[in-house]
């Protein structure tokens, strides 16, 4: 898909290098709608404005952008946020819930969670069990470990009260931790391992010998590839860390 020009006038800038104050956020007129979710130049702010937390918007656009794999489904960043305020049962009726219906047809699902105090982007992958037949492993990917595991306990506690997680099932919950540089670029980490994960869910476990690989990158760097992934409205790589 061509990019329009003045979307394309700001991603060149942004690519360059060039400063906001120089190519100001302002001159990004145009909505994007990328399979149903509208960006626009407050969404881009959260992303070129690198003290901002990401919007949540960005990370549903890039999921839809992700092409999941066969068997891989991306979940909204809608689910958490009903799942922890309505509870399972009552949140069945929400259409950000409903696609969850019969989720073990999915052997691989991607579930951002957005949690307060302290505000934070984390990422759930589930997956069918290898070892285990009818059972799921899930992983807590973490970003910002902050030394326990109070961040993932809350979490698996409220996938206890779904049908997704289910320890009679013989379900099994494993966090997994790395820890970068900018506190606030937790949500470009979860596009980053919604990528890692979407390219091959059975090798989470080699993201605990990545850590040294995700401290290298620098502010902006993971930023720049998902503005570039937004505004081009399609999948790209993304980029090789600082050394």
């Amino acid at each position: 898909m061509e990019t329009p020009r003045s979307q394309q006038a700001f991603l060149d800038a942004h690519i360059s290098g060039k400063s906001t104050k120089s190519h100001p956020i302002g001159d990004f007129k145009d909505n994007i709608d990328i399979a149903g979710v509208n960006i626009g130049s407050d969404e881009i702010n959260s992303l070129t404005e690198e003290n901002d937390y990401i919007d949540g918007a960005i990370l549903d656009a890039f999921m839809r952008l992700l092409n999941c794999k066969e068997g891989t489904k991306c979940i909204s960043t809608n689910f958490f946020h009903s799942l922890s305020m309505h509870g399972w049962t009552e949140s069945l009726q929400y259409e950000t819930l409903q696609m969850l219906e019969g989720s073990t047809d999915w052997p691989v699902l991607l579930i951002p969670i957005y949690t307060t105090l302290p505000n934070h982007w984390t990422l759930v992958v589930r997956q069918e069990s290898e070892s285990r037949e009818g059972s799921f492993d899930f992983f807590f990917l973490d970003s910002l470990h902050d030394g326990n595991d109070r961040r993932s306990q809350s979490v698996k506690n409220l996938f206890l009260s779904t049908d997704l997680f289910e320890q009679s099932r013989n379900d099994t919950w494993k966090m997994i931790t790395t820890t970068h540089q900018h506190g606030v670029d937790c949500g470009a980490h979860v596009c980053l391992f919604s990528y890692l994960a979407n390219e091959d869910p059975k090798e989470l476990q080699t993201i605990f010998e990545y850590a040294p690989y995700y401290r290298r990158f620098s502010p902006g760097q993971l930023r720049g590839w998902i503005t570039s992934v937004i505004l081009e409205r399609r999948m790209l790589k993304p980029p090789l860390p600082d050394y």
